[in-house]
């Protein structure tokens, strides 16, 4: 029709009615009509006009967030500059409709840009409640993009400045600065900032902020050492998450983090590559590292270290050290990680020779401590006993002042190992009780399973000095963990098949529930079925699958694709 109606009316007398329509639209209150009209017309300082004045009360954006970006990216970007409310908000646009946390480099240059033409004429015009939210913004970008110590600096200015009704930005800016909490090590301080921020945005009945908070504390808390608590956050996360969301993922790394923990390896195998589909298909760099970093502990928990190496090796190659410093020493460590656990000390020699003296403020303290228990391991490993009490005591000190249940327990743990290998047994047993103590609240396995058979000699004394039931018990579950760890041989494809049809259909269901670390009593509630009788279920699924326990019928489940 618009074409029909330029070739009869010629171009000036189209324009005009194309004018007249959007004064109409202006005059009658339909202002989205009348932009799309002046956008067609060309007419660029009209759409901002009018763009204005649709988002007078700035609670509409969030309604118009795509269509703003759709608008803003045809005004010359010399026009828009004149506009420091429409450059926040193209800014914002852009920013909270991108798929992944990270912003692809382009785009984050230009959010960048347009952030400093609306901050330089708000400072002009002495907008100081406008500043604090250009400040609030960047702030949160940064975050995302993993540049914490970056995001500080305009977090701590926003709150200066900030009104008590700017709510939502005052909690984004704290939520900044409990995140710089965490980055110092200073876990207390940032758990109490994120319930405190959880709250505020519950009040305020802002979802999305409540689930950001509830993944940064869920894996606050797995740092921490506070296990059961992650998983009942990240647990209502993904109850209340979109499906394939950037939130999503995140919860799912963080289950599969837990279930890394509690030595489930299929479990955690199933939830990281979920991570990593769902980063993948929304381009999420960081998680997408989180996930096959993930994904290469457990390969190398099954013995299968040749293809931890390589998943990592290949992590290495596309982490740009320049812009993942973090994540790049991350994989580093783990990598290192991986080639000690096979007996390459040359490997760690090189890694430590390739670390700088001074840290870099980019590093967090919870890696810097990461790194300092990995040269504990190699002096240890060289019989430098006294140099690893040394090298620990005082991360030790600090781990329990800013209570990181975590890190002590793997600093105790290695303590302890120092004091047997110095020939003090009485101060080595006292170490490692405490170990065991702590340990025993969140049900640690993969903490000593991956510290070697040295540490199952530990646990095998342990027991004859141990009284407790419950510690008993505990401390059972982790020398059968030992006792398990030789992974069941590949089964030719052929004699699977055979295995699986062997199978009847109840056996194969409670192998799935087996395999998905269900336990007996959950087992039977769930087939509603007694326990005696999934007990003689599960008696004649290990006859047949030619097992002793449920370590190895997982992994067979595995290799079955139960």
């Amino acid at each position: 029709m618009q074409k029909e109606a330029r070739r009869c009316l010629g171009e000036a007398r189209f324009s005009l009615c194309l004018q007249r329509a959007q004064s109409w639209f202006e005059h009658n209150g339909m202002l989205e009509e009348a932009i799309v009209l002046a956008l067609q017309r060309r007419a660029y300082t009209d759409v901002l006009t009018l763009l204005e004045r649709l988002l007078e009360p700035f609670n509409t954006f969030r309604e118009y967030i795509y269509a703003i970006k759709r608008w803003l990216q045809l005004v010359p970007g010399d026009l828009l500059a004149t506009s420091p409310r429409l450059c926040f908000v193209y800014a914002s646009a852009l920013t909270f409709s991108s798929n992944s946390d990270q912003l692809e480099a382009s785009t984050f240059i230009h959010v960048m840009r347009l952030l400093q033409y609306a901050e330089d004429q708000w400072q002009a015009q002495q907008q100081i409640t406008s500043l604090a939210e250009v400040y609030a913004l960047r702030a949160m970008i940064f975050i995302r993009q993993g540049k914490i110590s970056q995001a500080a600096p305009d977090a701590h200015k926003a709150l200066d400045i900030l009104s008590p009704q700017q709510s939502i930005w005052r909690v984004i800016c704290q939520s900044t600065l409990a995140l710089e909490a965490r980055w110092l090590g200073h876990f207390q301080s940032a758990y109490q900032a994120m319930l405190s921020g959880i709250s505020t945005f519950g009040d305020t009945q802002e979802q999305e902020g409540a689930i950001v908070l509830r993944l940064l504390l869920g894996e606050l808390c797995i740092e921490q050492g506070l296990l059961s608590r992650a998983e009942e956050l990240f647990q209502t996360v993904l109850r209340e998450a979109r499906e394939g969301s950037n939130d999503q993922a995140r919860a799912l790394a963080g289950m599969a983090q837990l279930a890394y923990e509690h030595n489930h390896l299929t479990k955690a195998e199933q939830q990281a590559k979920q991570a990593l589909a769902i980063s993948t298909s929304i381009n999420d760099r960081l998680l997408q590292v989180q996930a096959t970093l993930l994904l290469a502990r457990i390969a190398a928990a099954y013995d299968k270290r040749q293809e931890a190496i390589k998943m990592l090796q290949a992590l290495l190659i596309h982490l740009d050290p320049t812009q993942f410093l973090q994540q790049y020493r991350e994989v580093s460590l783990w990598l290192t990680n991986c080639a000690f656990s096979a007996g390459d000390t040359a490997s760690v020699q090189r890694w430590l020779s390739s670390l700088t003296d001074e840290t870099p403020p980019s590093i967090s303290r919870f890696q810097q401590e990461r790194e300092v228990l990995m040269r504990a391991r190699l002096l240890l490993h060289n019989g430098a006993a006294q140099d690893v009490v040394t090298l620990l005591k005082p991360w030790q000190e600090e781990a329990v002042s800013n209570e990181r249940l975590r890190s002590i327990l793997e600093i105790d743990l290695l303590l302890s190992l120092a004091y047997f290998q110095r020939k003090q047994p009485q101060e080595a047993r006292k170490q490692f009780s405490e170990v065991i103590q702590l340990a025993y609240s969140e049900h640690y396995l993969r903490l000593f399973l991956d510290e070697g058979e040295i540490v199952a000699s530990l646990f095998s004394a342990q027991l004859n000095t141990t009284r407790e039931k419950s510690l008993q018990t505990y401390i059972r579950s982790i020398l059968q963990a030992f006792d398990s760890r030789q992974v069941h041989p590949n089964i030719p494809s052929s004699d699977l098949a055979t295995l699986l049809a062997s199978l009847s259909p109840q056996e194969r269901q409670i192998l799935r529930l087996l395999a998905n670390g269900m336990e007996r009593q959950e087992i039977a509630e769930h087939l509603v079925i007694s326990l005696n009788t999934v007990k003689t279920h599960l008696q004649r699924l290990y006859q047949k699958l030619h097992v002793t326990n449920r370590f190895e019928a997982v992994e067979i489940a595995r290799q079955l694709d139960l």
